[in-house]
């Protein structure tokens, strides 16, 4: 969910605060249009469906967010109005499915192992240059292991050896010669499954998907029981977003071998993109059961808890996370739960701590966020200064600090930063889309997409400028402006 869509939601929290139900809908059609929603989103959308009479399904949010703005409505009352955006650390998406690093992986090669076997080379001199090339692979020394290894090849050839061959010419780049090698382990041994496997991961580093899967189900053809191969089947298609087809393929792996935890982890992924949060969250804590010390299994787990509501226990697997990998970026996490949970002293304390190696502008908002809803305009106000202090490009900052001065009843310090927020100069694409929202949050239209074409203008390779326009479009009911620029998405960025 992009941060121009969680601005959004504040607008919907909004309408839905004074009771205008169907205008609330409308924003969250407009999320809809250009991202998934968060679980915040998803309960508002439920109430406001709810009175509406609506029933559908809501689609999958796969990341935890954090406080980003407050916009009030035309009193100066309090309200539970708030919008997330997507945390930019590493660790907000669910990243525990399986990557094509396979080093891991029990009898699976990558570029960072090499296979040998005792029975493989039966001539004494090449037994001795294995050794040789695998101490020099030990070292790092691929261009050594590599000669090392042409080496046995004159000695003694067979698919072993010429698979190794492949896998250093894989790790130095060479795909072509990397490619030749694993074709001719093929031929030397068609029963053979390790170079199928790395002929797949080859093609898909050249991006020639269709040789890549081919190779991958010539490994189950070779060896049905290969679970590595169902794996990186599993992987093609998650990456492809067939998350049923995923689904089958991680659950074959782990079929096989029941203690196999990348399978575990990448059936969990798909099992959450598929918004089966039943069996994802059954999936993850068999994961645990599997590595009781995998952090970012429990850090899967807990988001996974977020969707159903069940903050305390996302927020006890987020403690254990934290407890495994103290260096993990999990306390900001751990202080959006708390949020969640309404606990802004937690929160707040959290936040504090994660001050020394986060952005301390956007930290200082969302402190300022946790005060404002505590009830404290006086300190939020303290904290959105902070903000501005550390950022002051942030036009999103100073119209928070405008909307706690209006919750202060300081009517002429609101007008002051709503002005200043009005006059900040965008400099990056998401600025312009900031910006565009806080217009639409004062009724001015025609500025709100003036500022989404100006950024357009600037920004013509950013995708959220036509996605935040098509949304705005969508929210106005204005058909003809929807289609136009969704027309112009598509020629630019998917053809």
């Amino acid at each position: 969910m992009s941060e121009e869509a969680l601005d959004y939601l504040e607008f919907a929290k909004m309408y839905v605060d004074e009771g205008s139900y169907q205008k609330a809908y409308d924003y969250i059609k407009m999320i809809e249009t250009i991202s998934v929603l968060d679980i915040e989103t998803l309960e508002l959308k439920k109430k406001i469906m709810d009175e509406l009479g609506i029933e559908t399904k809501f689609p999958v949010a796969p990341n935890i967010f954090e406080p980003r703005s407050v916009v009030n409505s035309s009193t100066t009352e309090h309200k539970e109005n708030k919008t997330f955006t997507e945390n930019q650390d590493k660790n907000t998406n669910i990243t525990v499915e399986p990557n094509a690093q396979l080093a891991t992986m029990t009898n699976v090669p990558s570029t960072t192992s090499i296979l040998t076997n005792d029975n493989a080379f039966s001539s004494p001199k090449a037994q001795m240059l294995v050794q040789q090339a695998q101490s020099a692979f030990s070292r790092g020394d691929y261009a050594e292991s590599l000669n090392l290894f042409l080496k046995v090849k004159d000695v003694e050839n067979n698919a072993i050896v010429n698979n190794n061959i492949g896998i250093l010419y894989k790790a130095q780049n060479n795909y072509s010669q990397a490619v030749q090698a694993f074709e001719e382990a093929t031929k030397l041994d068609p029963s053979y499954v390790q170079p199928y496997l790395n002929l797949s991961m080859v093609y898909k580093k050249l991006k020639e998907n269709d040789k890549a899967l081919f190779y991958l189900e010539k490994a189950t053809d070779v060896n049905p029981n290969e679970f590595g191969a169902y794996y990186l089947l599993g992987n093609f298609y998650y990456e492809q977003k067939k998350y049923d087809i995923a689904a089958n393929y991680y659950y074959k792996a782990v079929n096989i071998k029941s203690d196999f935890i990348e399978g575990y982890c990448g059936l969990g992924a798909a099992l959450f993109a598929m918004e089966d949060w039943e069996n994802a969250i059954k999936t993850f804590e068999r994961a645990k059961t599997v590595d009781e010390n995998s952090d970012k299994v429990l850090y899967a787990l807990a988001k996974t808890y977020i969707m159903t509501k069940d903050y305390k226990k996302a927020k006890y697997n987020l403690e254990n996370a934290m407890v495994l990998n103290p260096m993990g970026n999990y306390m900001q996490e751990l202080a959006k739960v708390n949020y969640y949970l309404g606990d802004y002293d937690t929160a707040i304390e959290l936040y504090q701590m994660a001050l020394a190696e986060n952005d301390k502008a956007e930290l200082y908002n969302n402190m300022g966020l946790c005060y404002y809803h505590m009830k404290q305009p006086k300190k939020a106000v303290e904290f959105f200064e902070k903000a501005i202090k550390e950022n002051s490009s942030k036009a999103i900052y100073k119209y928070n600090l405008a909307i706690g001065y209006k919750a202060l009843g300081k009517q002429h310090l609101h007008s002051k930063h709503k002005d200043e927020a009005l006059s900040v100069k965008p400099k990056d694409a998401q600025d312009y889309i900031d910006l565009s929202c806080i217009y639409m949050d004062l009724n001015d239209s025609k500025n709100a997409i003036e500022i989404l074409n100006q950024g357009i203008e600037k920004f013509p390779s950013s995708k959220k400028l036509y996605l935040a326009k098509m949304q705005y479009y969508n929210a106005n009911n204005d058909t003809s402006g929807y289609e136009r620029t969704k027309m112009f998405y598509e020629q630019k960025f998917e053809n």
